[in-house]
């Protein structure tokens, strides 16, 4: 079972649901109040939006809790024409799903992080109660075939971005540490945001829930502070003795989102130079406070 809590989900039923998702009776509205945040984000009518501490608070009273969640990954919208779950019912427009990662494992950490493997995914419908189409069974079981893994600071509870290795991170870090902050002519400062782990640094070759991100930039919301990154790969961690002392010796390995699939359908190179199936694994030595990665 999982060992962390990272979200809570609220929602709000106006009246009965209608039996037919074509045609609700009345809006269907969902918060997600992220632990290490402040405010929430609400879900109705199609539309989300940030609250603050203040709406949040008075809002909330007329919400019941529907779950915890360790994490959230973002928003799935399928297309019109797919089939409900156990009716034979055609849905006529795109629905909107929460996807929420409802059980993991910790699977070991490096340096002030903590890596969880998803075990299980729940697809939470934002335009009514208790529905689910027939396509999402294979989804889901993807996400919780064990190949996915995202990171929390142990410090804080922040989503880590598990997609940047130990080098990435510095190259970073050195920039910012470069960048005079009262010089706003600086060409980093219009690339590079608050905080390391910001879309903008994000190595989106291998961020797996890059598209479920989509749905909160598109609404001018910072993907990176409601949700986790994902990488597909593999983890592992274990403490190694350098003579009396103690070192801790961890792997991760990185499968491409560009152009990955079987050996049938991905092949070669694409027409935008990017390998198939290509895998990045680093190999990480930490010692107090050396870290080599390579």
């Amino acid at each position: 079972m999982s060992r962390i809590k990272g979200c809570r989900i609220y929602h709000r039923i106006y009246s009965t649901p209608s039996s037919d998702v074509n045609q609700p009776s009345q809006p269907y509205s969902v918060l997600l109040k992220a632990n290490h945040r402040q405010g929430a984000l609400i879900f109705e009518s199609g539309v989300v939006a940030e609250l603050t501490s203040s709406e949040y608070s008075s809002l909330s009273q007329g919400y019941s809790k529907i779950s915890d969640a360790c994490a959230c990954l973002g928003v799935l919208v399928t297309r019109p024409g797919l089939l409900a779950g156990g009716v034979d019912i055609r849905i006529n427009e795109s629905i909107s799903y929460l996807v929420l990662v409802t059980d993991c494992r910790s699977v070991g950490k490096l340096t002030n992080f903590e890596v969880f493997q998803i075990r299980a995914v729940h697809f939470l419908c934002l335009r009514q109660a208790n529905f689910e189409e027939e396509a999402l069974g294979e989804i889901r079981k993807f996400l919780s075939s064990g190949a996915f893994y995202f990171s929390r600071n142990v410090s804080n509870d922040c989503p880590y971005d598990l997609t940047l290795n130990f080098q990435r991170q510095a190259e970073i870090f050195s920039k910012r540490f470069l960048v005079d902050n009262n010089d706003l002519t600086d060409p980093f400062r219009a690339t590079i945001c608050d905080d390391i782990h910001s879309l903008a640094d994000t190595d989106l070759r291998f961020l797996w829930n890059r598209g479920l991100m989509s749905y909160f930039a598109r609404a001018g919301i910072r993907p990176q502070e409601w949700t986790v990154s994902i990488i597909c790969g593999y983890f592992k961690d274990s403490i190694v003795f350098c003579g009396p002392k103690q070192a801790r010796l961890g792997i991760v390995s990185r499968l491409s989102a560009q152009h990955a699939g079987t050996r049938f359908y991905a092949r070669g190179v694409n027409d935008e130079g990017d390998v198939a199936n290509f895998v990045e694994t680093e190999q990480v030595f930490i010692y107090y406070a050396l870290i080599n990665s390579h």
